[in-house]
């Protein structure tokens, strides 16, 4: 599946390549670059990329992985982390969603987590 990457620069490959390690327990691609912080309100934590390409500065690295080893996502669509770990960028744990249904699997998977958590210390 890295039919995609021919089409990329090689330099910025390399770049991508060097900053990621694969966590064994789970096969997330932890991102070793800039991985925005959490605000107040608990948006953030997504690795992002500053690089210059066709005109954008600046993308997730998540986003960008997956459209170099996959195909550009489809108009319409966003990227949802079925692994429910914001900085991974492992384009196996990358899924095309509408918006609705990316926000539908985080409300719950934030209210499996909620409940864990209340079972664990019940």
């Amino acid at each position: 599946m890295l039919g995609n990457l021919a089409a990329y620069p090689p330099a910025l490959v390399l770049y991508m390549r060097q900053r990621v390690v694969v966590d064994q327990a789970t096969g997330c691609w932890r991102w070793l670059g800039n991985v925005k912080p959490l605000d107040k309100r608990g948006r953030g934590g997504y690795a992002g990329v500053y690089i210059r390409l066709s005109g954008v500065y600046g993308r997730l690295a998540a986003r960008l992985l997956y459209e170099m080893i996959h195909a550009p996502v489809s108009d319409g669509l966003e990227l949802d982390h079925t692994c429910q770990d914001r900085p991974c960028v492992s384009p196996l744990h990358l899924e095309e969603v509408t918006h609705s249904e990316n926000i539908r699997r985080g409300l719950f998977a934030k209210y499996e987590r909620r409940h864990q958590e209340a079972m664990a210390g019940a």
